[in-house]
C-alpha cells in the first residue's frame, strides 16, 4: 500500500504518476537507484519551527529528489514532531529502505499515539505487514472519533483533512479484503460527497480498484 497523502488548488497540488502500482498510469522515469510507488505529494510541507536542514529535507522530498532528502536525513538528529517523523518514513520509503519505514512509523507511533497523521502512516504500516483487519479497526475508530470530534492531535496545519484521506484508506483495505461490495457502494459515496476530488484520496480509491483487477475505473480516477 502506498503512502501514502487537500488543497483543491492547482497551485498547491503537485500530483506525480510513479510507476509500480497503477501500471501503465503514465510513469515517469525514475531517478537513479530509486523504488518509489504513485505519488500525490503536495508543496512542501509547512514544517513551523523545523531548522533549515528539515526544510531541505522536505523540499528535496517535494522536487522528487528522494536520494538528496535521504542522504540528507542521515546527517540528522531523530525527528522531534510527528510531522517530521512521518516526513523522515516516507523518505526512507521513497527510496525503496521498507523496513526502515515500518520501523521509523512505528517508533512515531510509540512516541505519538493517536496523532492525525501518523494514524494514517500507522494504517498503511499495518496493512504490510498483512495486518489488514487491524487496519480496518485504526482507521473506523479513527473515522468515527474525527467525526465526533473535529480538533484532534496533529490534524491542524496540514493543508488536508485527515478524514477524506482516513475515508479513502477504509475502502483500499476493503479492497485488499476482497470486499468488492463494500468497496463499490463506497466509492460512489466518497465521488457523491466531493471526496475524491482530493488526489491523494482519489489515489487510495483508485488502488482500492487496482485490487479488484478493474483497471480502466482506477485509470479513470487518475485521469
Amino acid at each position: 500500500m502506498s503512502g501514502g497523502c487537500a488543497l483543491r488548488n492547482p497551485s498547491q497540488v503537485d500530483v506525480r504518476y510513479r510507476e509500480r502500482t497503477i501500471r501503465g498510469a503514465a510513469p515517469r522515469p525514475q531517478e537513479k537507484g530509486e523504488s518509489v510507488f504513485f505519488e500525490c505529494r503536495r508543496q512542501v510541507p509547512a514544517l513551523a519551527g523545523a531548522s533549515p536542514e528539515w526544510s531541505e529535507v522536505a523540499a528535496a522530498y517535494a522536487r522528487g529528489e528522494l536520494r538528496l532528502a535521504y542522504e540528507a536525513l542521515g546527517a540528522l538528529a531523530e525527528p522531534e514532531t510527528p510531522l517530521l517523523a512521518n516526513l523522515a518514513a516516507e523518505v526512507a520509503r521513497g527510496v525503496g529502505h521498507e523496513d526502515e519505514y515500518r520501523d521509523r512509523s512505528e517508533a512515531a507511533w510509540r512516541r505519538w499515539p493517536g496523532d492525525a497523521l501518523l494514524t494514517l502512516q500507522r494504517a498503511r504500516v499495518l496493512c504490510m505487514r498483512g495486518r489488514l483487519l487491524s487496519a480496518e479497526r485504526l482507521l473506523d475508530a479513527f473515522v468515527d472519533y474525527r467525526t465526533e470530534v473535529p480538533n484532534i492531535p496533529g490534524a491542524e496545519g496540514l493543508g488536508f483533512d485527515p478524514l477524506k484521506i482516513a475515508r479513502a484508506l477504509q475502502v483500499s483495505v476493503a479492497a485488499q479484503s476482497q470486499r468488492e461490495g463494500w468497496v463499490r457502494a463506497q466509492t460512489l459515496v466518497l465521488e457523491a460527497e466531493g471526496v475524491l476530488e482530493d488526489p491523494l484520496a482519489a489515489y487510495e480509491v483508485a488502488y482500492a480498484l487496482y485490487e479488484l483487477r478493474d483497471w480502466p475505473s482506477a485509470l479513470a480516477l487518475l485521469e
